[in-house]
């Protein structure tokens, strides 16, 4: 058995023990997501680790691309991630109660799991959903501002939901 765990690790970098990096910029600042000083480890989140954002703060992705094991919006406190940019891919996102990810451009790609408590805001091009809403493994959706777009889909979603296309 140990051998059939140590293949998959090596062969998996997902499947490693991801770190959590907190993002420590204090609020009311917004802070750029690609700028190293506002992690905790002095370093970007990368596509092993858990980016926390849960400091009341806010951090700005303009650019990319971003590709990360997790975003974690809000746990204790709040958090909010601005997408303007860029490609982020995650294997999953969860925006906690109080908490908000908005994405005004760029495309969003969340291969396992959205777990959604707080907001998501489409930047007023789509509209905004809120509260509790849940899309589990099997899903892939790739999110611009205009389109939710089903790569892989369950049997309950087929279809794109789009705005003004």
């Amino acid at each position: 058995m140990p051998a059939v765990i140590l293949f998959v690790a090596f062969f998996s970098p997902r499947v490693s023990v991801a770190a959590d990096i907190f993002w420590i910029l204090l609020p009311p600042a917004e802070g750029d997501w690609n700028n190293p000083v506002h992690w905790s480890t002095g370093t970007l989140p990368g596509n092993s680790d858990i980016a926390r954002v849960d400091n009341n703060g806010t951090a700005l992705i303009s650019g990319g691309p971003v590709d990360i094991v997790s975003i974690l919006l809000g746990d204790t406190l709040s958090g909010v991630v601005h997408q303007s940019d860029g490609m982020v891919t995650a294997d999953a996102l969860e925006v906690g109660v109080s908490s908000t990810y908005q994405l005004s451009g760029g495309t969003l790609q969340i291969d396992t799991e959205f777990l959604l408590d707080g907001t998501f805001d489409l930047a007023g091009v789509a509209g905004t959903v809120t509260h509790i809403w849940r899309w589990k493994p099997t899903f892939i959706f790739e999110i611009t501002p205009a389109c939710i777009t089903p790569l892989r889909s369950g049997s309950n979603v087929h279809q794109q939901v789009c705005s003004g296309i």
